[in-house]
């Protein structure tokens, strides 16, 4: 071999070195993004069969504060389809479920499920808020009625200026 084709060879691979370089170092932080979310779910499944060989399926601290409460039926259908991902992981192994983690994340989320995440938090909010107004107003009906005022004043429209 002469000097040119060695030289060749050597800029070649420095530059196959440089291109490679950022699709490696992106699937590696995607590797350890997955890794890291694949040892999670390990450890909840461990910790649920661990609660499942004591004899007791319902969980020790109750979900009182969810926000189970305040979903509508799209909501609901969500949780449903979440709740059959979930019940089908159970089956899973460590390295399929790794797969799956990784496939997600190299898709991402879209900017519709994005947008459909900040519509679902927005009608969360919302309904949190028509809960309380609701029931600060069945507080205050219940201290007007014990002190004995007439309700019908709450009940009548209010008087605004056009």
């Amino acid at each position: 071999m002469d000097d040119d084709t060695i030289m060749l060879i050597s800029v070649g691979c420095a530059v196959g070195i440089v291109l490679a370089l950022p699709f490696t170092l992106i699937a590696s932080i995607h590797g350890c993004i997955a890794y890291s979310r694949t040892r999670k779910w390990q450890k909840q499944r461990s910790a649920l069969q661990s609660v499942s060989m004591d004899g007791t399926e319902e969980p020790l601290v109750g979900a009182e504060g969810s926000d189970d409460d305040f979903e509508d039926t799209e909501d609901e259908a969500e949780r449903a389809t979440r709740d059959e991902e979930e019940r089908k992981d159970r089956t899973l192994t460590f390295g399929q479920k790794f797969r799956s983690e990784y496939k997600k994340c190299w898709s991402g989320k879209t900017a519709q499920a994005l947008q459909k995440e900040k519509e679902r938090k927005d009608r969360r909010e919302l309904a949190k808020e028509v809960a309380k107004e609701l029931e600060r107003r069945e507080r205050r009906r219940a201290k007007r009625s014990a002190r004995g005022l007439n309700s019908e004043a709450e009940t009548l429209p209010l008087y605004t200026k056009s």
